[in-house]
């Protein structure tokens, strides 16, 4: 079995999320709930999850960030508080409702409710080391390990060292001729953020950071179905209905003035987008920023402001989606963490300042059950967005089989007004055909 080295390099990517956390932004986490009809062999899964800190070694890291750069350094100390086992639904909670540091490390945890209906397996890992579509990977793996300790305990996999995390593995999929157009598209996104200069957004009550409590709502699936069958008759996809359902709830929860630029920050998959497999070669962050503009145009109802949409990301889709911000990644890349971390800070107080920080919502993607086995699959399963702070609104949805799932990590004191704006939301959506 090969060596796994004691350092890493940080991706680029790595370092503007660990930078958003040090500016105070966010707690960027990911975690993913797994709920089954049969328990779990605890002993097992625990062992399963060990063995993934060296499967794929970023996750047996913690991340070093110094004056001028930041890496990634195995730990050579017992890993230990990786796995955790309760029959307590209030401690299964507050677990979901803490922190995991990058900084100390392993960058992943579990949680295992014990309940005489089915366990609930909780998957936490440090948005640093991946995205969703990372986090997704880390479950599709675990559950191989767990299924191979079944039959051989001595079963151990193969570490990846040599899987990419960088975005090199996306640009290897460009045609050469196509960078001058994403300079060109990245200076045509900037253009369209800042006229107007103002965005309309959710004004999220300001309060103390900690306490933070997760929001979750389920869409039953039958009422997915009718979401489907609506998308068709429009011709729009699920990601497009959220998108104007949360465009509607935005300008009713928030009075629109009608001056204010209709415009949100979305995420792009570009594993799904640019790489044949759809994989990625390690676990990593390959999703970046999109953004969908209305302008001052929400249409009349529903189905005005969801052709709106579906126009624009047909179009965005039709012309190399989520790479307009590509172009900026290496280069932060290459400037002094601690320079990045001061630019970072100083571009998000200004947006603040201005009011123009897009109100976000992010698709966490679909679970697929099929992958996902741990002696039976899941009957359901979700996934929950890094924790984000006011004056910054970010919800996630993502999906299991034909499940549903909208969610969003906020401070306590932000609770009511979110509670209050995903009402309004779910209202928004269409429930007929």
């Amino acid at each position: 079995m090969d060596t796994i080295p004691d350092h890493f390099p940080a991706a680029a990517i790595d370092k503007i999320i660990s930078s958003g956390q040090d500016i105070g932004i966010a707690d960027f986490m990911l975690q993913m709930e797994l709920v089954f009809e049969h328990g779990l062999d605890a002993e097992r899964l625990a062992l399963s999850l060990d063995l993934m800190l060296d499967a794929q070694p970023v996750l047996g890291c913690r991340l070093v960030t110094e004056k001028k750069k930041a890496y990634w350094e195995r730990l050579t100390t017992p890993r230990q508080d990786t796995f955790f086992l309760t029959t307590d639904q209030t401690e299964f909670d507050r677990f979901r409702d803490r922190p995991i540091d990058s900084r100390q490390g392993p960058q992943i945890n579990a949680y295992v409710l014990r309940a005489a209906n089915g366990d609930r397996l909780l998957l936490k890992v440090a948005h640093q080391a991946c995205d969703a579509a990372g986090l997704n990977d880390i479950a599709v793996q675990l559950s191989r390990i767990y299924t191979q300790l079944a039959n051989n305990r001595g079963y151990l996999p193969q570490p990846n060292i040599q899987g990419a995390r960088d975005c090199g593995q996306i640009m290897r999929h460009l045609p050469w001729y196509i960078y001058p157009a994403l300079v060109f598209s990245f200076l045509r996104t900037t253009l369209s953020n800042q006229i107007p200069k103002k965005s309309h957004a959710l004004q999220v009550p300001a309060g103390p950071p900690a306490p933070f409590t997760f929001i979750i709502r389920h869409l039953s699936p039958e009422r997915v179905a009718r979401l489907a069958a609506y998308g068709r008759q429009h011709q729009a996809t699920i990601n497009d209905l959220m998108i104007a359902a949360f465009y509607r709830a935005l300008a009713k929860a928030e009075a629109w003035d009608g001056r204010a630029a209709l415009r949100i920050q979305t995420t792009v998959d570009l594993r799904r987008w640019y790489i044949p497999s759809g994989k990625a070669e390690g676990i990593c962050n390959l999703s970046t920023y999109e953004y969908i503009n209305l302008g001052r145009e929400l249409g009349r109802d529903f189905a005005a402001t969801l052709s709106r949409v579906s126009s624009i990301t047909k179009r965005k889709k039709s012309g190399w989606i989520g790479l307009s911000e590509l172009c900026m990644v290496p280069l932060s890349g290459l400037v002094p963490y601690n320079l990045l971390v001061k630019a970072c800070d100083k571009l998000l107080h200004e947006r603040i300042k201005s009011r123009n920080y897009p109100s976000g919502l992010t698709n966490l993607g679909l679970i697929e059950p099929e992958t996902v086995f741990f002696d039976g699959h899941p009957v359901n399963g979700w996934v929950l967005p890094p924790v984000v702070y006011p004056p910054v609104l970010y919800i996630g949805f993502s999906g299991y089989g034909s499940h549903l799932t909208l969610s969003a990590g906020v401070p306590c004191s932000a609770r009511q007004t979110i509670e209050t704006f995903f009402d309004t939301m779910l209202e928004e959506l269409p429930d007929g055909e």
